[in-house]
C-alpha cells in the first residue's frame, strides 16, 4: 500500500470516528501524522543528499541557484539529518557559487548539534579564504590585481583571494554568527 492511499484511508478513518470512538481517532490521527512526517523528512533527506551532489559536482545550472538556496532553507525544519546534509553542501556552495549568492544564506536552527557544526563549517570557510590569502600575498607579484577596496586615505588594489575575503557579503555572513 502506498504513502497517499494509507494517508486517504486514515483520513477516511478519522471522518467516520470523529463521534463514535475517540480512542480509533486519536490513533489514526497520530498515525497519520506520523506518516506525513516519515514521508516528508525521506523526501527531504533525498533530496538534500542530490542536491549536496549536484553542487559538489558543479552540476547545478546557474540559472537554477535560487531555487536550490529556497529548497536548502525550507528544508531547515526538517530533520537533523536533512539540516546536516545542508551544511554539508555550504563549503562546495560557496566554493562554486560564490559570485552568484548574495543576501542571508543560512537560517537559524534551534538544535545545538546544528549550530555547533553550522559554527564549525563557518570556521572552516572562514580559514579556507584566508589561507587563499596568504597563497596569493606568497605570488603577488604574478597575480593582477582584480578589485579595490576603500581605507582610511584613498583606497587598495585587491587581487582574486583578498577581494573574496573582503567582500561584504563574506563579511556581514562571519559578523551576524561571531
Amino acid at each position: 500500500m502506498t504513502a497517499q492511499i494509507l494517508s486517504s484511508e486514515l483520513g477516511n478513518l478519522i471522518q467516520e470516528s470523529k463521534r463514535k470512538n475517540t480512542e480509533l481517532r486519536n490513533a489514526a490521527e497520530k498515525s497519520l501524522d506520523e506518516l506525513k512526517a516519515l514521508r516528508t523528512t525521506s523526501e527531504a533527506q533525498i533530496a538534500a543528499v542530490c542536491l549536496q551532489r549536484l553542487v559538489v559536482s558543479r552540476g547545478l545550472p546557474r540559472s537554477r541557484l535560487r531555487e536550490v538556496l529556497e529548497a536548502f532553507r525550507e528544508a531547515t525544519s526538517a530533520g537533523l539529518d536533512v539540516q546536516l546534509k545542508i551544511l554539508q553542501a555550504l563549503p562546495s556552495l560557496l566554493q562554486n557559487y560564490a559570485d552568484d549568492l548574495k543576501g542571508e544564506l543560512l537560517a537559524a536552527s534551534k538544535n545545538g548539534i546544528v549550530n555547533n557544526t553550522a559554527a564549525a563549517t563557518l570556521q572552516q570557510l572562514v580559514v579556507s579564504v584566508f589561507d587563499k590569502v596568504v597563497a596569493e600575498d606568497k605570488i603577488a607579484l604574478e597575480v593582477p590585481t582584480i578589485g579595490e577596496a576603500p581605507i582610511e586615505n584613498g583606497t587598495v588594489q585587491l587581487r582574486a583571494a583578498a577581494l573574496d575575503a573582503y567582500r561584504e557579503e563574506f563579511c556581514t555572513l562571519y559578523s551576524d554568527v561571531t
